[in-house]
């Protein structure tokens, strides 16, 4: 089995991860211990790995990425669909 792809393979800016709560500058503290289980939640699955660069995409304005990645997700988070990215 290969690596599997996630949104740290096309590095993600600091403005497109605080839209998932992750911020330097939210006076909160503790910011590597935060981003390091951010990751790791992140990169548990292959399921929420498609999710994620499915709306990473969409944040970027790559609509046809976005639903590439979107379509690989199982049903039930298309249903979750975020619709203001």
């Amino acid at each position: 089995m290969g690596k599997v792809e996630t949104i740290f393979d096309y590095n993600p800016t600091e403005r497109e991860l605080r839209r998932w709560g992750v911020d330097k500058n939210d006076g909160y503290g503790h910011y590597e211990e935060r981003f390091a289980l951010f990751k790791k939640i992140v990169t548990t699955s292959k399921e929420t790995d498609y999710y994620m660069l499915g709306l990473l995409f969409s944040m970027r304005g790559d609509r046809k990425r976005a639903a590439e990645y979107f379509a690989k997700a199982p049903s039930w988070q298309q249903d979750l669909l975020i619709q203001d990215f």
